[in-house]
């Protein structure tokens, strides 16, 4: 890993302004499950650098997620639905952020807000069924 991501910093070195980079490092920070907050910004700036390309946000939502910031995942995860609309990985993504919050709400003792988000969640995935029944 130490390798691959001294080959991204170099290459985000080289071109500052290649958002491949920012958003694989990020990928590789993500995967090997380190430095989730460094993630975030990279993503951020892969997001700016390549803004009609829904992978960065929804990588930046899987970040987000791991940092327990769930309300900006959900977000993240939207906007790269809004760009690439026939996505049902990002629709999965975005429902399980969904049933997190709903597992959150029933153990604060909001019954009714964890059943809204229990059925936010159950659209999403049945929209990704129905976009894709491999997903």
């Amino acid at each position: 890993w130490a390798e691959a991501e001294e080959s991204f910093m170099r290459a985000i070195d080289l071109d500052p302004r290649e958002g491949g980079a920012y958003a694989n490092l990020a990928n590789l920070l993500i995967d090997t499950r380190r430095d989730a907050e460094r993630a975030v910004a990279l993503l951020r700036d892969a997001a700016d650098l390549l803004p009609g390309n829904p992978a960065p946000l929804n990588s930046l939502g899987v970040a987000l997620k791991s940092l327990g910031r769930f309300d900006e995942a959900r977000a993240a995860y939207e906007a790269a639905i809004e760009l690439r609309p026939g996505s049902a990985p990002f629709r999965n993504n975005l429902g399980l952020a969904w049933l997190q919050e709903a597992q959150r709400r029933a153990g604060a003792g909001e019954p009714q807000g964890a059943a809204e988000a229990r059925a936010r969640a159950q659209g999403l995935f049945d929209e990704a069924l129905r976009i894709d029944p491999t997903a």
